[in-house]
C-alpha cells in the first residue's frame, strides 16, 4: 500500500534501565529477511546513537550511498538528554488528551511538563514547537507564533513549525496565511499520520476561504489517517454541511463525536441548521447524561432551548456553559451575544442592552487588525437593536468576505 520495497520489523523490551532491541529487514517483494539483528544496552542518552546506529547498518545492507545531508539528519538527535524527552513525550501526551477530552487539567500538565523539558534542554527544539502548540491550545496565539518562529530561526525545514503557524493563522482568521504554511508543512518529510493531519488542515483552511472545490480532497486525504483524533471527520462534515449535504455532514459528525468532545456540538449545529431544534436538545440531553463533553452539551442545549422559545432554560444552560470550562473565543463572543437576546425575551432589557453594547465595542476591536473581522457577528446585534443600516453595511462587507 505504501509502494516501499523494504520493511523494518522490530520490538523492544525494557527491564529496571536496560532495554534489549531487536529488529529484522524483509524485502517486500520476496518476503525474505535480509537481516536480524539484537541490541543490548542501558535505556539513557545512548538510545538516540543506538537509533543513528540502526539507520546507517539499514542504508550498508541496501548499498545505499548516503549523502551527507541524509548523514547529518541520521546523527541529528532531538536532545542530549533522555530526561527532557521523557518529559516532552509525556507533554505532548497531555495536550492530546486535552484535545480529546476538553479538561483543562490536561492543558496545565502540558505545560509543567514540557517547561521542565526545556529547563533540562533549552535547544530542544521539538519541545519548543510543542510549547507552542500547547499555548495554541489556551488560544494564546501570539505567544505561540513566537515559539514557532523560535523554532524556525534554528532549523528552516521543521516541518511542525510551519503547521504551528498555520494553526495561528487559522484561529486568528487569516487563512490565506494558514493555507500557506500548512503547504509548506506538506512538502516536507515525514509522511506519516500527522502529515495527514496536514491534509485535514490545509482544507479547512480553504473552507474558510469558500474554496470547496479546494478543499474536499485535502479533507478526503485527511480521512487516511490512522490515529484520528475526530478532526479528520468534523471538517468533512463541515464541508458537507456547507454545501446542503446534510446526510453525509451527519454521518461523519457522528463518526467525530464518537473520537472527540467537539463532533458533539457539530452534531447539534447541524441538526440546527436544518431546523431540528427539538431533535438537536433531545441529542445534547442525552449525551450529556452520559457525564462526557459537559461543556459542549450546555452549549448546545442553550442554543436549543433559545431557538425553541424557552429563555429561562436557555439561561440556566448558559451558566453552566460558562461554569465548565474553557472555550474558543468566536463561541464566547456568539454565546454572550445570544445571552442578551434571552436577557431582552426575559424582559430584563438592561442587561441585554449592557451585552450588546459590550459585544458590539468588541467586535469593532477588530475592524482595525489585521485579522478577519466578525462583520456577520456585529449585523445580527444591529438588526436586532434596530439599527438597520449598520447591519446591512455589516452583511455586505460580509459578503464580500465570502
Amino acid at each position: 500500500e505504501l509502494d516501499v520495497a523494504f520493511v523494518l520489523e522490530g520490538a523492544v523490551r525494557k527491564y529496571g534501565d536496560r532495554f534489549r532491541l531487536t529488529t529484522q529487514l524483509i524485502e517486500v517483494a520476496s518476503g525474505n529477511h535480509l537481516w536480524s539483528e539484537t541490541y543490548d544496552g542501558v535505556f539513557s542518552d545512548t538510545i538516540f546513537v543506538v537509533q543513528a546506529n540502526i539507520a546507517k547498518r539499514i542504508s550498508a545492507s541496501l548499498n545505499t550511498v548516503i549523502t551527507p545531508e541524509v548523514e547529518a539528519r541520521i546523527d541529528k538527535v532531538p536532545t542530549t538528554n533522555i530526561a527532557a524527552y521523557d518529559l516532552y513525550v509525556k507533554g505532548n501526551h497531555e495536550l492530546y488528551l486535552y484535545w480529546t477530552t476538553s479538561d483543562t487539567k490536561h492543558l496545565k500538565s502540558s505545560h509543567d511538563l514540557l517547561d521542565k523539558a526545556l529547563q533540562i534542554d533549552p535547544e530542544y527544539l521539538q519541545a519548543k514547537a510543542a510549547k507552542g502548540y500547547t499555548f495554541a491550545a489556551e488560544n494564546n496565539y501570539d505567544s505561540a507564533l513566537v515559539y514557532a518562529n523560535k523554532v524556525l530561526v534554528v532549523d528552516s525545514k521543521f516541518r511542525d513549525a510551519y503547521a504551528l503557524k498555520g494553526e495561528c493563522y487559522f484561529f486568528t482568521r487569516r487563512p490565506d496565511l494558514s493555507a500557506k504554511n500548512f503547504l509548506k508543512a506538506i512538502e516536507l518529510p515525514p509522511k506519516d499520520n500527522v502529515w495527514l493531519w496536514y491534509h485535514t488542515a490545509l482544507g479547512r483552511a480553504y473552507l474558510y476561504q469558500n474554496e470547496l472545490i479546494r478543499a474536499l480532497p485535502y479533507l478526503q486525504k485527511g480521512l487516511e489517517n490512522k490515529e484520528m483524533g475526530g478532526g479528520e471527520y468534523y471538517w468533512v462534515a463541515a464541508a458537507y454541511n456547507s454545501i446542503g449535504d446534510y446526510q453525509k455532514a451527519e454521518t461523519y459528525s457522528q463518526k467525530a463525536a464518537e473520537l472527540a468532545c467537539f463532533g458533539v456540538g457539530q452534531m447539534a449545529d447541524i441538526l440546527f441548521a436544518q431546523g431540528k431544534f427539538r431533535e438537536a436538545f433531545q441529542y445534547a440531553d442525552s449525551t450529556r447524561q452520559l457525564g462526557i463533553c459537559q461543556q459542549d452539551c450546555s452549549r448546545s442545549l442553550f442554543r436549543a432551548a433559545l431557538l425553541l422559545g424557552d429563555f429561562e432554560l436557555a439561561e440556566s444552560y448558559f451558566h453552566q456553559w460558562r461554569n465548565a470550562g474553557q472555550d474558543f473565543p468566536d463561541y464566547e463572543g456568539l454565546m454572550n451575544m445570544e445571552i442578551g437576546y434571552v436577557y431582552y425575551q426575559l424582559g430584563r432589557t438592561d442587561e441585554a442592552e449592557k451585552v450588546f453594547a459590550e459585544q458590539i465595542a468588541n467586535l469593532e476591536s477588530t475592524l482595525e487588525s489585521d485579522k478577519q473581522p466578525f462583520y456577520f457577528a456585529i449585523a445580527r446585534i444591529y438588526a436586532f437593536t434596530g439599527k438597520k443600516n449598520n447591519a446591512l453595511k455589516y452583511l455586505l462587507k460580509s459578503v464580500e468576505q465570502g
